[in-house]
């Protein structure tokens, strides 16, 4: 009898012990890295809304400021670009010159670059009270290079 009650005890001690230290994970920030395929440059996400650009000989580049904190970071191809993604946008910067520009509103999941970084395809969810319809809030998107001349794919 002793046995199963230290037993149910411990449970309960366990279920207490990892509601507390889940409680204290939420909100922390870990460091991640983003790395693109046939890329020679990565990107390290240092704290939230600061980026580190690395190469895969573990030099380090420049860092990247956003304005908010940053979901996820893709790397063109040529090095020369990246995408970084908010919770409210996405937003494209010229690397070696800083430059950055919006380069359109709303959640964006799915980026993919071209081989030559001319253009890329992501996918944007809009939400809207009023639609119903999850399939009619997502979108998939074309862009230039440079981030303009955004095209519309599907729907």
């Amino acid at each position: 009898m002793n046995i199963r009650i230290s037993g149910m005890i411990a449970v309960i001690a366990l279920f207490f012990v990892s509601n507390a230290v889940a409680q204290t994970m939420q909100g922390t920030f870990f460091p991640t890295l983003f790395w693109g395929n046939n890329v020679d440059l990565g990107v390290m996400l240092t704290k939230p809304n600061e980026m580190l650009i690395v190469d895969s000989k573990g030099n380090k580049h420049e860092k990247v400021l956003a304005t908010e904190a940053v979901s996820s970071v893709y790397i063109s191809p040529n090095g020369q670009k990246l995408v970084y993604t908010t919770g409210t946008g996405i937003w494209l910067v010229a690397l070696g010159t800083g430059q950055t520009q919006l380069v359109t509103s709303g959640d964006c999941y799915s980026l993919y670059w071209s081989a030559d970084s001319l253009s890329f395809l992501f996918t944007v969810w809009e939400t809207r009270k009023e639609e119903v319809s999850a399939t009619s809030r997502f979108k998939l998107l074309w862009a230039a290079g440079d981030g303009k001349n955004l095209k519309q794919v599907y729907p």
